[in-house]
């Protein structure tokens, strides 16, 4: 995988600010979803977990098994 594209509503404002208060993803629960950027925050971090997996085991792609297993 070479690149995401990630869309958002660019016509609903959002103006929420995260800190160290802030809600983890399981203990989200608020009436809406969360805004774009926590979305982005989770994205991110999951990419450069999966990216240090990687270069751990030194491989361009880890087959499922190899992470399963």
């Amino acid at each position: 995988m070479s690149g995401f594209d990630s869309v958002d509503d660019e016509s609903k404002p959002e103006s929420a600010q995260f800190d160290d208060d802030s809600p983890t993803a399981d203990k989200w629960t608020g009436p809406d979803n969360p805004p774009y950027a926590y979305y982005m925050y989770y994205m991110f971090a999951n990419i450069v977990t999966l990216n240090n997996l990687r270069r751990y085991v030194r491989s361009e792609t880890v087959p499922p098994k190899t992470i399963i297993n």
